[in-house]
Order: structure tokens, then C-alpha cells, then sequence
């Protein structure tokens, strides 16, 4: 295995869905799991961004033994130092039970988790059961968005919904830019490509894309989700200027060529290359994802 110091330090990592249970009797997913483990510690990249299920099917459901089977890899990954960064999926949402528990590991799976240096995105995430917040690193802008938040929440619940209050976000960080003043450009992650396409007949109001019309000079470059279980983009004209990108999950039947992306960043810009989770060659789902150009630095 690759030892940090001659590993890549300036390349991360994006999972897609793991669900990692579905062959409760052993096989073909916990085998992949322990594949793409090894390969990502022996990559040892700075950060992994996983697009949300990461629990098992059929879910959510308050059986915690089920949530520890899939964040095993996400343990695996902080023993070594590399930072997880967790997007909730549709099949993760559990209330506090499963919040609590991704709050309690120890060391914080990121730095924006962790109390000692980031209260207020701690208490939103543990607390408040609000999973969404930014970061910098490497001269690029991180958006993580629940988008289970729905906008139809807007009519009922409580006079704060979380979609009144993921919308607030966004407009925060998206159009006044209050935590990207320097105008970085931006990355945004989240489980359901059509919070931005509106396709799927799922989230027809184009909740993300409804935001961003009303913020022209947004620095949005590209949007990563999950959820589909197969490769589809959608082009920056069609979406204001934004690639949005369904990905390939990370773990699945081989049929649906499961993979995961390795972000490169370099001076001038960032690259994206695909990995087969099971053999760890080039992946095989055909998956494109345009450069990113910018002034980028050190992602540590």
C-alpha cells in the first residue's frame, strides 16, 4: 500500500451509491467493498465524497447494524486520514438515530463535522438534522445539499421547513456568494441529479435550478449526483452554464459498471478520470466529465 507521502495529495475522490447490503449472504458486493477499500487507501487521496446511499436496500429504517455495514469503509478511510465528506441519500434518512450516529465517530469524518472547528455546520448536521454546508480547499468551492429537502415541504410542517431553509442556504452561498467572496469556482454534490434537471417526474420544480436562475454570475462549474445508477449528462446550455452529471454507483451488480471518479488538480485545472470498483482499471460505463479550468492549489 502506498504510504501518504508518496501518494497523490492533490486528487479526491467521488463515490457514487454503495449500497452495500443488498447480498445480506456475502458475494459479490462485500467483495467489491473490500476491493474498492483497498484501492482507495492504497490512492490515499486528500477527501472522498460519497453521493449518499450508503446504507443498504430497502431503506431508511432505524436498523443501525445495516447504516455500520455500508460506513465501514468510511471508518477504514479515517483511520487513514482521509477526510469523508457523506451526502444523504434517499435511503439514509432516519431521523436522529442514524444522525447521531454518523455524528459520534471519532475523529469527525471532516473537518466541517467537527465541533472544535466548525460549530455552527456541526450543530446544523447533528442538531438539527440539516444536512448541507461548504467548504474550501484547493482554491475550489464544496456544496454539499441534501436534496431530499423538497420544495412541496413549503405548505407544510413546521414555519421553518428544510426546504425554506436549503433554499435560504443556497441563496446564501450560491447567489450572495457569503462563504465564496473570492469567487471560487464551485462544486455542488448531492444524491438526486433532478433537484437541478427536473427530469423523473421527481423534482419537476427544479429546486437547485430555480435558485441559480436568479443569480446570473453564480461560479457553479459542475453538479455530481447519484441516485440513478447509471451515466447521463446533461449539458452546461441547457442548465445555465452548469454540467450536471448522474454517475455510475460504486457498488452494484457488475452489469451496471460500478465505479468511481478521481479528481485530479492541477495549476490550470481539474481533470476527472473514472476507476473500476472491482478491478481497479479504467471504467467501463463509458462516463465523460468535462476539465474544470481555474488558478487551483493544494487541496491539503
Amino acid at each position: 500500500m502506498a504510504s501518504a507521502s508518496s501518494a497523490a495529495p492533490n486528487q479526491f475522490v467521488i463515490l457514487s451509491d454503495i449500497h452495500p447490503n443488498r447480498d445480506p449472504r456475502g458475494g459479490g458486493r462485500v467483495a467489491q467493498m473490500a476491493s474498492l477499500t483497498t484501492q482507495l487507501l492504497e490512492l490515499h487521496p486528500a477527501f472522498v465524497i460519497q453521493l449518499g446511499d450508503f446504507c443498504g436496500d430497502p431503506g431508511p429504517d432505524p436498523d443501525l447494524s445495516r447504516l455500520e455495514h455500508g460506513v465501514q469503509i468510511f471508518h477504514r478511510l479515517r483511520e487513514a486520514g482521509i477526510d469523508v465528506y457523506p451526502v444523504m441519500g434517499n435511503h439514509d434518512i432516519e431521523g436522529d438515530s442514524k444522525t447521531q450516529f454518523l455524528c459520534a465517530h471519532n475523529p469527525p469524518f471532516n473537518p466541517e463535522l467537527d465541533p472544535e472547528v466548525n460549530q455552527v455546520v456541526h450543530d446544523r448536521w447533528c442538531r438539527d438534522n440539516r444536512y448541507w454546508y461548504s467548504f474550501d480547499r484547493g482554491a475550489i468551492h464544496f456544496v454539499i445539499i441534501d436534496s431530499n429537502a423538497r420544495v412541496e415541504e413549503r405548505s407544510r410542517g413546521p414555519a421553518e421547513s428544510r426546504w425554506h431553509a436549503v433554499a435560504s442556504f443556497l441563496a446564501c452561498d450560491l447567489c450572495q456568494r457569503q462563504s465564496n467572496s473570492d469567487r471560487l469556482p464551485t462544486l455542488v454534490f448531492l444524491h438526486h441529479p433532478q433537484y437541478m434537471t427536473g427530469n423523473r417526474k421527481f423534482y419537476e420544480e427544479r429546486p437547485l435550478y430555480q435558485v441559480l436562475s436568479q443569480c446570473p454570475d453564480h461560479t457553479v462549474a459542475a453538479v455530481f449526483g447519484g441516485d440513478w445508477h447509471r451515466y447521463e449528462h446533461f449539458r452546461g446550455e441547457d442548465n445555465l452554464g452548469v454540467h450536471v452529471y448522474a454517475t455510475p454507483p460504486s457498488i452494484h451488480e457488475p452489469a451496471n459498471s460500478p465505479e468511481y471518479i478521481v479528481a485530479t488538480v492541477e495549476p490550470g485545472k481539474i481533470t476527472f478520470r473514472t476507476v473500476d470498483s472491482i478491478t481497479g482499471g479504467p471504467g467501463k460505463s463509458g462516463a465523460a466529465y468535462y476539465p474544470i479550468v481555474g488558478k487551483f492549489t493544494n487541496l491539503k
